[in-house]
């Protein structure tokens, strides 16, 4: 039963997002195996959830989190990142990363999460931890079997997915030309990035 609610949520998420925004999908056991990645086409990403193969497996949850982190952090592309987790919250992983270390580097990136929990046997003890990731990323979470529509997760979601744009005047004796670090902050979010000073200023450009 959480299987098709798992399937229908995400084929709704794929048919209602946002232009431009592109998705890879993942499963893990013992491994982190990638199913499609970087993609936007709704039927090419309905295709890889039907494609999925269930098996009664072992999970090694933290360390496959590390390695999708590590794989985002390898691409060096400056995009908003978010993840979608759907598990029983069941981990094997004898040897691996604390919690508090996949949390930081969570804060350092950037990176939400997005909690959907399934119960194993009514079992729900192996959720406090990704549910803990959740409200400590500043994402949210949901069981699978106590929602009641599934455009509620895309909703928020799509919410999330609506950027602010904050533009800053240059004063005039600062256009140079030159490149200088700006940082910023707004809340619990902030922000450093090196970018290149303007000559004249936006108005001047516009009569150009």
């Amino acid at each position: 039963e959480n299987r098709a609610a798992a399937a229908s949520l995400l084929q709704n998420l794929f048919l209602r997002h946002p232009e431009g925004e592109e998705f890879s999908v993942y499963t893990y056991g013992t491994t982190l195996q990638m199913v499609c990645e970087e993609e936007e086409d709704p039927q090419t990403l309905s295709g890889s959830i039907d494609s999925l193969v269930y098996e009664n497996q072992s999970s090694y949850f933290k360390t496959s989190l590390q390695e999708l982190l590590g794989r985002i952090r390898d691409r060096k592309e400056q995009v908003y990142t978010r993840l979608l987790v759907i598990c029983d919250g069941a981990d094997d992983t004898e040897y691996g990363p604390t919690e508090s270390e996949l949390l930081e580097q969570l804060r350092e990136d950037k990176i939400p999460i997005y909690a959907l929990g399934s119960r194993w046997e009514q079992d729900t003890s192996g959720l406090a931890f990704l549910f803990t990731l959740a409200r400590k990323t500043g994402g949210a979470g949901w069981m699978l079997d106590d929602l009641e529509e599934h455009t509620d997760v895309t909703e928020i979601l799509n919410q999330d997915a609506q950027m602010l744009v904050c533009q800053v005047p240059v004063v005039p004796p600062l256009r140079d030309g030159s490149r200088k670090m700006v940082s910023g902050s707004a809340g619990d979010l902030s922000f450093s990035e090196e970018v290149q000073l303007p000559l004249i200023s936006a108005a001047d450009l516009e009569l150009w």
